[in-house]
């Protein structure tokens, strides 16, 4: 959520510590619902997901849902304007239920279109709600800071323990999370416990550790350069290095990006005339020349390099098949039905967020969401030029998180 805030154009200086930025309980109300909503996300597991009308409904979602009249007194009181991005993600939205609709028909439709929505378009509405301005944006992290260190505490314990606890409790509880291939039931989710470099790869609370580690490690340039003092940095810190114990290549290439992006942002201050634009140049050449002079282009290069060459080679298969099922089915998808591959691979999972939208839903999904993503990034940039020093680095630190 830390990609919808707006950052007003004022420049105001705030504190990065509780005492700080509180400024008392009214200062913190309207960024708790997105807080709850965090919290929820990270300390229940999708196993706590109770069905209703045919919906999945994990905890967050029904939060986001309970959250639902305060967003539309909001932008329907006219405390928060439209802007271009809030467009775009509407558009997703009704694209996403009317590709759906399509396929399925109006009712089973909606259905299926209702939890995908919520995670994606209510997720950023609250975000738009909740945080506004940089004051706002920084509240945020320094709230639910606790609640990353404790996510990637379990990652940690799950990993040099040798042994899954987070997950496989909710499951005694709650039962185990389903299976779905082509929209249909077809067993129940059997946690592995992988070893890689000697260690466990970690769940902690989350669905996948390829989603651990994505999440925990992207906000590290948050904590470094955000202007965060005291233990809420610390806490992020801690978290962002936690993240690596989902053993997942995603984690350590961001890491990798993440300290990079950092140290070049810390080294141009000692060179005169170096811009961000001049290194953002130079990258983009060195890019280049990898793709042209290793004979393995860049994703090659990345997979021979991964800490798993086998799965990189699975997840070029899937791009491969997956975006010829996207050229025959550009507009709408093809709705959870199964999409063209060989025989061998008998999975249906699409490891690709956004090759897994253009097969669902069609091009227009994806492409809408990127550019909410992309003006928003832009909208950052243009404040982070206008704002002071104490708020700058926050928000060049945002870009980074998205």
């Amino acid at each position: 959520m830390a990609g919808t805030a707006h950052a007003g154009r004022r420049r105001i200086r705030v504190a990065p510590t509780i005492s700080g930025v509180a400024q008392g309980t009214r200062a913190l109300a309207p960024v708790m619902p997105a807080v709850i909503v965090i919290y929820l996300f990270l300390l229940l597991p999708v196993e706590t997901r109770p069905t209703l009308f045919g919906v999945n409904l994990p905890i967050y979602r029904i939060a986001i849902l309970i959250f639902v009249p305060l967003m539309l007194a909001r932008f329907g009181g006219g405390r928060a304007r439209f802007i271009f991005p809030d467009w775009m993600m509407l558009l997703a939205a009704s694209w996403t239920a009317i590709s759906f609709s399509l396929h399925y028909g109006l009712g089973r439709g909606m259905v299926s279109a209702i939890g995908v929505i919520v995670d994606f378009g209510g997720a950023y509405a609250l975000g738009r709600m909740a945080i506004d301005g940089v004051n706002g944006l920084r509240r945020f992290f320094v709230l639910i800071s606790p609640g990353l260190a404790l996510a990637g505490a379990e990652l940690m314990v799950e990993s040099i323990s040798g042994r899954l606890w987070v997950r496989p409790l909710f499951q005694a509880i709650f039962g185990p999370v389903s299976i779905f291939e082509a929209g249909q039931v077809s067993g129940a989710v059997q946690l592995s416990e992988q070893v890689r470099l000697g260690l466990v790869r970690a769940y902690g609370p989350f669905s996948h550790p390829i989603l651990a580690g994505s999440v925990l490690v992207s906000l590290l340039p948050l904590w470094m350069i955000g202007g965060f003092r005291s233990w809420p940095r610390w806490l992020g810190l801690f978290a962002a290095f936690a993240g690596l114990f989902s053993l997942s290549s995603a984690a350590f290439l961001g890491l990798a990006v993440g300290l990079g992006l950092c140290g070049l942002n810390w080294g141009k201050r000692f060179f005169a005339g170096v811009t961000w634009p001049t290194l953002s140049a130079v990258i983009l050449l060195g890019l280049i020349a990898l793709e042209s002079l290793t004979g393995r282009g860049v994703t090659g290069f990345l997979a021979q390099v991964s800490l798993d060459p086998a799965t990189a080679y699975w997840r070029f298969l899937i791009w491969d098949y997956g975006w010829l099922s996207v050229l025959q089915n550009p507009w709408i998808g093809i709705g959870y039905e199964q999409w063209v591959r060989p025989d061998f691979m008998l999975s249906s999972s699409i490891d690709a967020h956004w090759l897994a939208l253009a097969v669902r839903n069609g091009l227009p999904l994806p492409f809408l969401i990127i550019m909410t993503i992309s003006f928003g990034m832009v909208g950052t940039a243009l404040s982070a030029i206008r704002a002071d020093w104490r708020d700058r680095g926050l928000l060049i630190g945002r870009l980074r998180s998205g």
